[in-house]
């Protein structure tokens, strides 16, 4: 939108990632939903997977904003 206008924006809130215990604990898990898709498609019903990715996604996305502070 910058570039349009051809002024800088001046935003109030600054957006830092600071990553704590929480959030560092719900990537890792996040990554190991991530393997468990990669394991249960080659060896259990592809539906598993579905519920992996699911989990993966929520995990993942609570990880990353957990960590974001204002």
């Amino acid at each position: 939108m910058e570039w349009m206008l051809g002024i800088d924006i001046l935003t109030v809130m600054n957006v830092h990632m600071t990553p704590n215990f929480l959030s560092l604990f719900l990537i890792a898990i996040s990554l190991l939903y991530l393997s468990l898709i990669i394991v249960s498609f080659k060896k259990v019903k592809p539906y598993i997977a579905l519920l992996f990715g699911v989990s993966y996604i929520f995990a993942m996305y609570f990880g990353l904003m957990l960590s974001l502070s204002l």
